[in-house]
């Protein structure tokens, strides 16, 4: 009886010690630390770093080396010297460009007289030798500063940029520029604006660009931003080249 007792008590005290032991962990079961350490979380870059998301400025050594502005002397006149707007007039913005541009590089005095003189003088040799009076592109304005002027180094250059145009005027030279007139969305206009329109840049000051614009009597030192002017240039090649990115230099 006391075997059997001892027998039944020895069973008891293995069940017990069974169900009392620790759970053992699978092979591939990860153990957690009783003290875990803090986990270092790495910075979402795009996100939490703001530098990241703006491409980053370049810099050309010769947009560095160019002042900060410019602004060179000239005298104006509109293309319609004394508000007469009849066909010619309205036509006439490159003439009157061409004029503003061969006074500066000729130091020679230029007022509401001489301007409508060489406008009628230069429509005229035209009519003469073109058979009309056309609107003109980059590359007729370029021929006839050396038909009708005598400029010997006159060049047209495409596919230009903002900082093209700045280094012509820091070098001294005033930049024409052909426009799709309605886009550069000058209220001085005669309203809806010309279609084409061409005129002098003369300066710059941080993003601005001082013109000579022909088109309005208020047109000296007119200022207009940069993108405006940009997104304006065009060309005339038998119609609107709105794509065509293009300027007049007349050299000294």
């Amino acid at each position: 009886m006391k075997k059997i007792g001892l027998t039944i008590l020895t069973l008891f005290l293995i069940v017990f010690l069974v169900g009392c032991k620790p759970k053992t962990t699978g092979e591939n079961e990860a153990v957690p630390a009783a003290n875990p350490a803090p986990t270092e979380q790495k910075a979402e870059t795009s996100v939490q770093n703001p530098t990241k998301l703006e491409p980053p400025k370049i810099e050309s050594k010769q947009e560095e080396s160019l002042p900060t502005k410019a602004n060179l002397k000239m005298s104006f006149v509109p293309q319609a010297p004394y508000a007469h707007w009849d066909q010619l007039h309205e036509d006439a913005c490159e003439e009157a460009s061409l004029i503003v541009v061969d006074h500066f590089l000729k130091n020679t005095p230029l007022n509401s007289a001489i301007g409508e003189r060489e406008i009628q003088d230069m429509v005229a040799w035209q009519l003469k030798n073109w058979d009309g009076h056309f609107d003109l592109g980059a590359e007729q304005i370029a021929q006839l500063a050396k038909d009708y002027l005598g400029y010997k180094n006159v060049k047209a250059v495409r596919n230009i940029s903002i900082l093209d145009i700045k280094k012509e005027i820091a070098a001294g030279n005033p930049v024409i520029v052909p426009t799709a007139g309605r886009k550069l969305y000058n209220p001085n206009y005669r309203q809806p604006g010309p279609i084409y329109h061409m005129l002098v840049v003369k300066g710059y000051d941080g993003d601005k660009f001082i013109a000579m614009d022909v088109g309005t009597r208020k047109g000296y030192d007119y200022v207009y931003d940069e993108k405006v002017l940009y997104t304006a240039a065009a060309d005339w090649q038998d119609g609107l080249k709105e794509n065509e990115k293009v300027i007049v230099v007349i050299e000294k």
